[in-house]
């Protein structure tokens, strides 16, 4: 890895993770230490075997220690180790021989140099931090000075032990002399070709590698490398025979001939520099290393090895110094294009002014372009003559311009910078700028300048817009209606408006230029402002809807301001602009308003009354305290959406409100005053006076907002209600609770008793073969016990507690399906039609409360006509209600207008009904029949108010009856009921199942269907030993099914209870009412899943599974 590679890793922005890292090191040191060590290992092998030793056995060219210095010195001392590791297996293995039998001393020669070496490599990378290629003088100064002394530390170090040891009969001057001649011709030979030219090369052959098209790096590394390939095999050819001449010499003159090596060296570190002077060293060094050095006996072994260092240290530094001049050469190159590129760009144009020649030695080719004239057509006479100066600046600014010219020639100036206008050969005037440098002679004179024309039309013309436009600006800002004023960054006044003047009575005053602080010396004071105007400038934006700001004369104002920065063509904050407005009048109005409000409201609670205001537009509603308190609410909490407050109304009444109060809006009636029934936040039915008025209006007659008060009349009502039930409506009041009280009862004991029977009836039934002679009696009970539900479902109807399953319905498809049962309801001399509207659009009911109205109509038809013969007539439409026809009886509810309606209408030709038995025909228990029960009619009725609906009677003596059933049209014509036929799920479940009944026999039941399901059941009969069991088994138990009335415990409460245990738990909730009923009096708590009793296994094991799925299980 490179050193460019390493910055390029350390550039990249990443997050490693800690493992990676340590991957990457661990890599890192396998594919460089690894090599290090065998090159190291094989070249210190090489060593040893070579002849070319002193007789201590001490190496005169030490090769081993070069690549080491090297790679400590490109990839850092971390690589020391590997270093030492290799060094005292050497020790061990190679050089066993000329050490002493001591057995730490291998590892100890073995850490001399491998410490001396390293603290060496450290100053020059971190303290001298030298360049590794030795590019710079500098760098191989620093280099050959620190090998040559740390290679004289390990040479006496090695000397020292030798001698000691015995093991030298030389003295350990001379020891240390063989060490240090090793060592640093290996150094110097070794190490700057590798740093210089093997590792760079190694870098460009990774990268080529790692490159995204291989071909065309290769194809452009060979065309840049072809010419200094021919041009060093010339070299080459040169070099090899200059070697083996010296070499022939030196061995048969027995001395040192190494001076024709000079010549290819010198002309190698003129050519190539550092990577030449190094090549050659190298090369040079390892043949004589080789081919020489290796006669221990050559008489002028010294003498070559003093000139190999001689010669090495003079190449690689003229290299070192010939590659700094050229890369300094460059940069000026490269430097000088980059000015005259910046030149070009500014549009300028350069030149020479030669006082003493009184003429341009250098005009730059551009000034055609601005002036009209060649370069040798420019003259100063000419630019003197055609020039206008108008402005000077610098050091000449508000000076003459001849006085300017005069002190500028005579030295006294430095810079020269001027602006004017010059006549262009063809006529025009073009605005110029002249900027200069003076250089001045030995006596102090200018003798020249060096400077650049520019031509700055375009800026001036840019300027004069500026002018102008600021000008309308500050027009502007003078005579705007609001109060607005513009500073600088000092706070001078700019401008200001005429309302500015006014607001502040500055009238008499001549702002513009004075500080802000100086016309309103009391903010000074006000630190508050101070900063604002300090953040201001620099660049916030800042306001308020209320400040109060006290004048120096003790007035006061209240004001609204906000403060924001305005910016010069340069982007810079030029200062800032207020924009104010006094609203000390609309305070003090406010107080007074406040006030008001706080009598206002005083009285209010004195009379017990809440104060409301709605804003009909944003549909906001504010009330005072006590109106909160009538709703539940604090102050705190209040909501101020009108749905919400409208969602308070009870559901009976929100009719007759709303007509009263668009009454009032459409201004039918001059007062809003009105009592109805609300629920409170907690459900506390309350009976409320409304009274108020529209109190704004728009221009065009719109309402805007109402206000009024509301009082709680609950007591009040309940007196009333209490006198007429005792004077006015006892009897039939009586009658209503009965059978409220009646339903009730048969929703819970009597569907209690049907769950029992047709829950078995339902499971043998599942059991029993259908060819078994039990099956058809099973089915027999359970068509009775689920037409006994439906005898319930039609007492409940009336008390609007029946059950309704929601679903779009065709009431076309609903008749035809009923076909066959209808034509055997009616007598065999009644002739049963059916005309269907084929665009008749569907409606949101319960179809089986549907069939139930149809059949009790075509039922009384068909009672109507008797014994005699007659026609009933079906047949559905579509009507969009506009308004009452008079003349009919419309009961059950009232049709809105514009509303759009499907109805289904049954008319026979009976003996009809006079207008006395019409009053009573939806009364329970009145009945003309004598074996009637006297509910049917009023079933219907109760339904059709279920759903929002209403019906139309017409009727006379001896004309028949005709009954039509409106309910409420869906927008979709064409999608259809889901009746889809329901299977039992055949999916086994799993875990542990609560039911909680106060009924054994429903308990039985849901037992047995949920263990045939696999589920474990819990049983109890009341909420407290459902508690006592859920507290045991609170961790198994994955659903609760819960009846909804119960003693001791109602279900509401229970879940709530649970929950609180056990949040999240899934809880089906079991009642004889209707799902919406059921949900109303469990207050509110979260539930999976309702199921209505009675039920079939079927429906149950449908609503189980939906329960779990919505947790992710399955029944």
């Amino acid at each position: 890895m490179t050193d460019a590679t390493a910055q390029r890793d350390k550039s990249t922005p990443s997050t490693p993770t800690l493992s990676g890292a340590w991957n990457d090191r661990v890599l890192r040191a396998l594919v460089i230490g690894a090599p290090f060590a065998i090159v190291f290992f094989a070249l210190d092998l090489g060593a040893s075997m070579a002849r070319g030793l002193s007789g201590s056995g001490i190496s005169l060219w030490y090769a081993p220690v070069g690549v080491a210095i090297a790679v400590l010195l490109r990839f850092g001392i971390g690589y020391a180790p590997i270093y030492f590791l290799v060094c005292v297996i050497g020790n061990y293995f190679i050089w066993h021989q000329h050490m002493p039998s001591v057995p730490l001393l291998p590892v100890l020669v073995a850490a001399l140099p491998v410490i001396v070496y390293s603290f060496c490599v450290w100053v020059l990378r971190t303290k001298l931090r030298i360049d590794t290629q030795l590019t710079e003088l500098r760098s191989a100064a620093m280099f050959v000075i620190g090998v040559a002394a740390a290679s004289a530390l390990v040479a006496f170090g090695y000397a020292g032990l030798l001698v000691a040891a015995d093991r030298v009969q030389e003295s350990i001057w001379h020891s240390a002399l063989d060490f240090w001649i090793g060592d640093v011709v290996a150094i110097l030979s070794i190490a700057p070709f590798l740093l210089a030219l093997i590792f760079p090369w190694g870098a460009g052959v990774l990268r080529f590698v790692r490159g995204e098209s291989p071909h065309a790096v290769a194809g452009r590394a060979v065309r840049a490398l072809l010419p200094r390939f021919a041009s060093t095999a010339v070299w080459f050819a040169v070099l090899i025979p200059t070697i083996v001449f010296c070499i022939t010499e030196s061995e048969s003159e027995g001395r040192a001939i190494l001076y024709p090596c000079f010549l290819p060296l010198v002309f190698a570190a003129y050519w190539r520099g550092i990577k030449g002077a190094s090549t050659g060293v190298f090369f040079v060094s390892a043949s004589f290393a080789i081919f020489v050095v290796q006669s221990g006996e050559h008489a002028g072994m010294h003498d070559i090895q003093l000139f190999l260092i001689t010669l090495c240290l003079t190449t690689l530094l003229l290299g070192s110094a010939i590659t700094s001049v050229t890369a300094t050469s460059e940069n000026l190159r490269q430097l000088h294009g980059y000015y005259r590129q910046a030149i070009t760009a500014a549009d300028a144009v350069p030149y020479v002014l030669d006082y003493e020649q009184g003429r341009y030695t250098y005009v730059g080719e551009n000034i055609e372009r601005i002036t009209g004239y060649t370069s040798r057509e420019f003259t100063p006479r000419l630019w003197e003559e055609r020039t206008n100066i108008v402005t000077l600046h610098g050091e000449a600014a508000g000076i003459p311009e001849a006085d300017a010219i005069r002190r500028t020639r005579a030295g006294e100036f430095q810079t020269w910078s001027s602006e004017g206008n010059f006549l262009t050969r063809d006529g025009k005037v073009r605005w110029v700028a002249d900027a200069s440098v003076e250089v001045h002679g030995e006596d102090g004179k200018s003798i020249r300048s060096i400077g650049l024309i520019q031509d700055i039309s375009r800026l001036k013309e840019a300027e004069e817009a500026l002018r102008a436009s600021r000008a309308v600006l500050y027009l502007f800002v003078e005579h705007t209606p609001a109060a607005v004023a513009m500073l600088d960054r000092e706070l001078r006044y700019l401008v200001a408006s005429k309302r500015w003047l006014l607001d502040y009575r500055l009238t008499e005053q001549d702002i513009i230029g004075k500080c802000h602080y100086d016309v309103f010396p009391e903010i000074r004071s006000n630190q508050d402002w101070l900063d604002v105007h300090q953040r201001c400038l620099r660049g916030a934006i800042e306001k308020r809807d209320e400040d109060r700001f006290v004048r120096a004369d003790g007035t006061e104002d209240w004001l609204r301001w906000e403060v924001r920065p305005w910016y010069e063509d340069s982007g810079a904050i030029g200062g800032i602009i207020m924009f104010t407005e006094v609203i000390t009048e609309r305070k003090k109005a406010e107080e007074a308003l406040r006030k008001g409000e706080e009598r206002l409201e005083l009285a209010l609670n004195g009379a017990d009354l809440g104060l409301w205001d709605l804003d009909i537009a944003g549909a906001r509603a504010t009330v005072n305290q006590r109106c909160a308190e009538i709703f539940g609410y604090s102050m705190e909490t209040v909501p101020q959406d009108v749905m919400i407050w409208r969602s308070h109304v009870h559901p009976d009444d929100l009719p007759a409100v709303s007509d009263h109060m668009w009454a009032h809006v459409g201004r039918h009636c001059p007062n809003l005053d009105i009592e109805f029934r609300i629920h409170t936040r907690i459900g506390r039915p309350v009976w409320i006076q409304v009274r108020g008025k529209v109190v704004e209006w728009e221009a065009g007659g719109t309402p805007v907002r109402i206000a009024g008060t509301v009082m709680d009349i609950t007591a009040r009502k309940a007196a009333d209600e209490e006198r007429r039930a005792f004077e006015e409506q006892m009897q039939q009041t009586q009658k209503l609770e009965s059978l409220g009280v009646l339903a009730g009862g048969i929703a819970h004991d009597f569907n209690n008793l049907l769950v029992g029977i047709l829950g078995n009836a339902d499971l043998a039934l599942a059991e029993t073969p259908s060819n078994s002679s039990l099956h058809d009696s099973l089915d027999a009970i359970v068509r009775s016990s689920e037409r006994a539900a439906e005898l319930c479902r039609q007492m409940l109807a009336y008390s609007g507690r029946g059950r309704f399953v929601v679903v779009p319905v065709s009431l076309n498809d609903m008749v035809e399906e009923m076909g066959h049962l209808l034509t055997v309801t009616v007598s065999r001399r009644v002739t049963l039609t059916f005309d269907p509207d084929p665009n008749l659009p569907l409606v949101q009911a319960d179809a089986t409360q549907l069939r139930q109205i149809i059949m009790n109509l075509i039922t009384n038809a068909s009672e109507a006509i008797g014994d005699s013969e007659g026609a009933i007539r079906m047949s559905t439409g579509r009507l969009v209600w506009g308004g009452d026809d008079g003349g009919q009886h419309i009961l059950g509810g009232e049709l809105r207008e514009s509303q759009a309606y499907a109805y289904v209408r049954v008319t026979d030709n009976g003996v009809g009904m006079d207008n006395a038995t019409l009053q009573r025909i939806f009364d329970p228990f009145f009945t003309t029949k004598f074996t009637g029960r006297g509910l049917g009619l009023a079933a219907v009725l109760g339904i059709v108010r279920g759903h929002r609906g209403a019906i139309r009677v017409e009727s006379a003596v001896g004309r028949g009856t005709t009954f039509t059933v409106y309910l409420p049209a869906l927008g979709d014509a064409n999608a259809g009921t889901s009746d889809e036929e329901q299977t039992v799920p055949a999916t086994r479940g799993e875990g542990v199942v609560l039911v909680v009944d106060d009924e054994e026999s429903v308990l039985g039941i849901a037992k047995m269907m949920l263990e045939r399901r696999g589920f474990e059941v819990l049983t109890a009969l009341d909420g407290a030993a459902a508690l006592r069991l859920f507290d045991e088994r609170k961790d198994a138990i994955i659903l609760a099914i819960v009846d909804l009335t119960m003693p001791r415990m109602a279900g509401g409460e229970l879940i709530h209870a649970l929950h609180e245990i056990k949040p999240g738990l899934r809880v089906v909730l079991s009642s004889g009412y209707n799902e919406q009923e059921a949900i109303a009096q469990s207050h509110g708590e979260t539930m999976a899943g309702f199921i209505q009793k009675p039920y079939r296994t079927r429906e149950f094991y449908r609503v189980i599974e939906s329960a779990l799925n919505r947790g992710g299980r399955t029944v």
